[in-house]
């Protein structure tokens, strides 16, 4: 039943989509594969990502106190982004981050004091409940999430493309993905998760010896 929803959602899209806007081949293919066989397709490059080239600092400063502002946490401080994406099963047991043990390893390899933003997909906003803790921050409902990546210093996701976003500024990310075999089978991958330059954990032992022995150079050569 819900594949033959999606299947109509999706004809519903192709019939009332005048053209859609691409970023290159690969995400055309994508485009045709799914919801747009038909429609036209401009490879123009994402106009919401033109704010992660931004290089006047007067504008990243306003950027940076407007999100610190609304999310009220310091300016000083520095930010992991914690988004992953939803699961068709609804599963919610894969978000199972050790947060205070996430913040004390972000703290000893990195210095400064950390917050970590929380952002989960909207199928999943209204059932996760976040921790009272105040280094976690609900940011589910901030609007613009390029501003949020605009001043994140950290990501961590699972299966979400924002990742890929995030990887034009060059700082680092991180893939926390405890079924991963599971969510290649149910949903399957474009490709394998491997040939990102995003380092892999499967358990949060993993996760945070990926941040330990974190190596900037390495990734920094693998974007590029």
């Amino acid at each position: 039943v819900k594949n033959q929803r999606w299947v109509k959602a999706s004809k519903k899209c192709n019939k009332y989509t005048d053209f859609c806007i691409s970023n290159s081949a690969f995400e055309s293919s994508v485009y045709r594969e799914t919801h747009w066989p038909t429609v036209k397709i401009w490879e123009l490059g994402h106009a919401r990502n033109d704010i992660l080239f931004e290089k006047d600092s007067e504008v990243l400063s306003e950027i940076h106190k407007k999100v610190c502002e609304y999310l009220k946490i310091d300016i000083t401080d520095k930010i992991l982004l914690y988004a992953p994406t939803f699961r068709d099963n609804g599963d919610i047991s894969v978000y199972d981050i050790d947060f205070k043990r996430l913040k004390e390893t972000l703290e000893a390899c990195f210095g400064g004091t950390w917050k970590i933003l929380l952002r989960y997909h909207f199928h999943n906003r209204n059932r996760i409940l976040t921790s009272k803790m105040d280094y976690l921050i609900d940011a589910t409902k901030y609007i613009d999430m390029q501003e949020l990546l605009c001043v994140t210093d950290i990501g961590i996701s699972d299966y979400s493309s924002w990742l890929c976003d995030f990887l034009l500024t060059g700082r680092p990310a991180f893939i926390y993905a405890t079924d991963l075999a599971e969510y290649n089978t149910e949903r399957g991958l474009y490709y394998p998760l491997e040939t990102t330059p995003f380092p892999i954990a499967l358990n949060h032992v993993e996760l945070v010896y990926n941040i330990q022995c974190f190596d900037m150079n390495k990734y920094q050569a693998e974007v590029r």
